[in-house]
């Protein structure tokens, strides 16, 4: 991991996407199966 440099992995099936409601931003996951 660090020979790569990467800090973060996540589950390659889910993808973050960030949200902005009332309360304020926030990050969801989000099923991704190839499109967004």
């Amino acid at each position: 991991m660090k020979e790569l440099r990467i800090s973060k992995v996540v589950n390659y099936e889910y993808a973050p996407a960030s949200t902005v409601d009332k309360r304020g931003a926030r990050t969801v996951w989000i099923k991704f199966a190839g499109k967004s």
